[in-house]
């Protein structure tokens, strides 16, 4: 198993979630975040800056969330000329 710095990796999903542009690419990151934050229970920093993160992550899950509600739907497919019958 590597040995991961949990201050780097926290670091790393925070830039993931600023840069995510739709709602589903925020829960691969949530469920990561909460392992860190359950692997590291005596870790206080660990603990602080994963909820920090975690109130991000919501925050910008909620603002996708709203800006797909409203997006406009895609255009319709143009219409095809039907063949003449003679």
């Amino acid at each position: 198993m590597e040995n991961i710095n949990p201050h780097d990796e926290l670091g790393r999903l925070d830039e993931q979630i600023k840069s995510a542009t739709g709602f589903a690419a925020l829960k691969p990151i949530y469920f990561r975040l909460r392992e860190i934050i359950q692997a590291f229970p005596d870790d206080f920093d660990v603990q602080v800056t994963g909820e920090e993160i975690k109130q991000r992550l919501i925050a910008r899950g909620t603002l996708l969330k709203e800006l797909e509600a409203f997006q406009p739907p895609p255009p319709a497919p143009p219409e095809q000329p039907r063949p003449h019958s003679s």
